[in-house]
């Protein structure tokens, strides 16, 4: 018997499980097949487009020299006279205004004095002036609280509020020298609507509101809408040499800029939005230092959301969002250092986010920028003196360009980079469909050795 068992196993071994080599030569041909296919999607889908295409640029006039508006009305000279006009142009009766000084009020016609009302200096609102001045073709009330302003108004020396309780609406007919100043006065806005309303003429022309000459100018919960036009200190509503004051609560939109200022000094802009303006959205410019901008929404400007340029030094913006602009979400431009943008949400611009141009010295921290053309652009000249840090860079065209982002900065999906949801989906599929592929060949195989029972 156990010779005959030894002789039985020699004749006739154990044959090798050739269905098991197949299955699992199979398995691991189509595992390779599904991985090729899975690498090549991921190196021709996996990575975000690079895109650095440029964008328009809103055209723009070239600067000319001028005397401020409020000093042009007052010659009786027209809004858009060069400095060289000034003594040479002959004034004009076309050019209106109405002076609100410390004792008086009075008429300008053509650059000279023609009428004016004693008064102590005190507590007087436009309504009342309204009524002092009692001239439908310059200023009116056409209903109560809603005033109709068709002459250039300025106060000067004197403070004048206008808003509530007495006024909700001032609206300014679109004729040349048509604005509301302030030169070396206090001039506030209060829970009001300022205004632009057509004026049957074809032109270019927009009223506007400004303080100049050491002014202070606050704006409390106001709107200022269809505002200003290509000329100094006329944009929308500015602050301008030397002059101060606070913006809080108020809404700047469908203007050419706005808010500007030049050459102003601690100026607060909290809780405001300035959005949809033919140019920029908050312009603080020239020579303008410790400017405060907090809690601010600079949304759907042509160009910038905010700019800073021209020597704007020592100032900050802070938990604000620039969003759906033109041009860049927040700049640094010409010679504007020594700022600090923190806490900010820069998303959606058409061009950049965060960027400098000739600005040394400014610090990008705790930001969120995403969607943009380029995150974060610098100067090749600033590169090593702008501190970036803690930032979320994400989703952009490219995450940047001259600038140096360390580890502090999350720098995620942008142009160029891994897309993080696209290559974990690809790879994903790719695990299903092999996991499915296991399956399949586990039941088929289990089929056939059911048959082969049988």
């Amino acid at each position: 018997m156990y010779l005959m068992e030894v002789d039985v196993k020699h004749v006739y071994p154990k044959e090798p499980n050739h269905d098991r080599r197949r299955f699992f030569g199979m398995l691991t041909l189509l595992s390779v097949l599904f991985g090729t296919f899975g690498t090549f999607i991921t190196i021709t889908a996996g990575v975000h487009p690079v895109r650095t295409e440029s964008f328009a640029v809103v055209p723009r006039e070239a600067y000319r020299p001028a005397y401020n508006p409020i000093a042009l009305a007052e010659l009786g000279l027209p809004p858009d006279s060069n400095a060289s006009d000034v003594g040479v142009t002959p004034a004009s009766s076309d050019i209106r205004a109405i002076v609100i000084k410390p004792d008086r009020i009075a008429i300008m016609v053509g650059g000279t004095e023609i009428w004016h009302k004693d008064y102590d200096g005190s507590g007087i609102d436009l309504t009342q002036v309204t009524k002092v001045i009692n001239d439908a073709s310059m200023i009116e009330e056409t209903t109560p609280g809603q005033i109709v302003l068709k002459v250039a108004l300025i106060v000067r020396d004197t403070a004048l509020t206008i808003g509530s309780p007495q006024v909700s609406k001032v609206s300014m007919v679109n004729t040349p020298s048509v604005f509301i100043g302030t030169q070396s006065g206090a001039l506030t806005f209060d829970t009001v609507t300022i205004q632009s309303i057509p004026s049957g003429s074809d032109t270019d022309y927009q009223p506007f509101v400004m303080a100049t000459d050491g002014a202070t100018m606050n704006v409390v919960n106001s709107k200022f809408t269809g505002l200003g036009w290509d000329w100094n200190a006329s944009y929308g509503v500015s602050w301008v040499e030397g002059s101060t004051g606070a913006a809080t609560g108020s809404i700047f939109e469908n203007s050419f800029i706005g808010a500007y200022t030049s050459e102003s000094t601690g100026i607060i802009f909290r809780d405001d939005a300035f959005r949809n303006n033919a140019l920029y959205g908050l312009d603080p410019h020239t020579y303008s230092s410790q400017l405060t901008i907090d809690h601010v929404l600079a949304e759907g400007n042509h160009a910038h959301g905010i700019i800073f340029s021209d020597h704007v030094t020592d100032s900050t913006i802070t938990n604000s969002v620039s969003r759906n602009n033109g041009e860049n979400g927040i700049m640094m431009d010409e010679f504007s250092t020594n700022n600090t943008v923190e806490g900010n949400e820069i998303i959606d611009n058409i061009g950049d986010g965060l960027v400098t141009a000739n600005s040394t010295n400014n610090t990008f921290v705790d930001n969120t920028v995403s969607g943009n053309r380029i995150g974060v652009r610098l100067s090749s000249s600033d590169g090593s003196t702008t501190k970036i840090s803690g930032n979320q860079i994400t989703y952009n065209g490219l995450a940047s360009e001259n600038a140096t982002l360390d580890g502090s900065n999350t720098v995620t999906d942008n142009g160029g980079q891994w897309n993080q949801k696209v290559v974990f989906w690809i790879w994903f599929s790719v695990v299903v469909t092999i996991l499915l592929t296991l399956l399949l060949l586990l039941i088929a195989r289990h089929r056939k050795k059911l048959r082969q029972a049988r």
